[in-house]
């Protein structure tokens, strides 16, 4: 139970952990007690409380799809309880660690399509780091969907993940917004 600690404490034990973390609580701990601080720090009122709870989350490596399914499952609960574009952004890194295992980026189909815009950009960029391991069919797909979708934080996250792709293989980016003619502006500039 996480009760017993001050914040302050655990924001202090999270800043030795990111310097030390060959050995520290994100390596040793299971993904449940991690999800679980993380929870206890995401309903604190503190901002540096919900990124502490992301570093928590992302310096944790998640060994098995059960513990992937656990993580994502969690992120989504973090991503609709407090949306900020740049906690949300740090969470779809998160899930983007996750996609190794079979089935997680079938998650993302179904995050697509969530009534909250915070979802759904966390499905339009969690494969921003993938590079080569990038799901090409998937990420056009996405954003055809949404390329006329009128939302500011939607039609960002479509820039920035086709941008993201373009350091891998620009023709292939150049060419779906050639002929995507409903991308709004902003996802064009991106």
């Amino acid at each position: 139970m996480v009760e017993p600690f001050k914040t302050a404490d655990i924001i202090i034990l999270l800043e030795y952990t990111k310097k030390n973390q060959e050995d520290t609580l994100c390596r040793t701990a299971t993904t449940q007690e991690l999800i679980e601080l993380a929870r206890y720090l995401w309903d604190e009122d503190m901002r540096e409380c919900q990124y502490a709870a992301c570093d928590i989350l992302v310096l944790h490596k998640t060994p098995n799809k059960e513990n992937a399914e656990s993580l994502v499952s969690a992120v989504k609960e973090l991503v609709v309880s407090k949306s900020w574009w740049d906690t949300v952004d740090y969470l779809a890194s998160i899930v983007g660690n996750t996609l190794t295992h079979e089935g997680m980026l079938d998650v993302m189909d179904d995050w697509i399509k969530d009534d909250s815009i915070w979802v759904r950009r966390v499905a339009i960029i969690c494969q921003n780091k993938r590079k080569t391991k990038t799901d090409v069919k998937r990420l056009f797909q996405y954003c055809k969907e949404h390329a006329s979708d009128g939302e500011f934080f939607i039609a960002k996250a479509i820039g920035w993940s086709l941008r993201s792709y373009a350091y891998t293989d620009p023709s292939a980016v150049r060419r779906f917004v050639e002929e995507t003619n409903e991308l709004q502006n902003l996802s064009k500039r991106e």
